[in-house]
């Protein structure tokens, strides 16, 4: 029989990774302005912004190319479920941009209203023509 998975169970998780010397802090980053783009862009993908709840949980919203048109998405990796659980004001604040198009930027403003770290490595332009 599965084993059942309440919020109050959740919650405790999260309670005991923090306290057991977990980095606490919460951040994200945003694809297109970090250095990770030609490692991880494809035909599709648009853009993503990755938040993170500082004990290796995330939860990422991409923006892909679908039918013509763009199409945001919340995913979850299949190891961080947990984090849905500590990031409710996360949550409510992505809710308020339902049905406005939201942009990867109108997502990182929200973000950073909230305090959350943006923890995005700026690209590197070595020294070539164009830079």
């Amino acid at each position: 029989m599965a084993e059942h998975w309440n919020n109050a169970v959740i919650r405790e998780m999260i309670r005991s990774d923090n306290t057991a010397g977990g980095n606490t802090v919460r951040g994200f980053s945003q694809l297109s302005r970090s250095g990770d783009i030609p490692f991880t862009m494809s035909a599709d993908l648009l853009d993503e912004v990755r938040i993170f709840d500082g004990n290796d949980r995330e939860l990422l919203v991409r923006w892909r190319s679908v039918g013509g048109g763009v199409v945001a998405r919340i995913e979850i990796p299949d190891d961080s479920w947990t984090v849905v659980a500590s990031m409710g004001d996360v949550l409510g604040a992505l809710a308020e941009l339902e049905g406005a198009d939201a942009t990867p930027e109108d997502v990182v403003l929200r973000l950073r209203a909230l305090g959350i770290e943006d923890a995005t490595e700026p690209m590197v332009c070595y020294p070539a023509p164009g830079c």
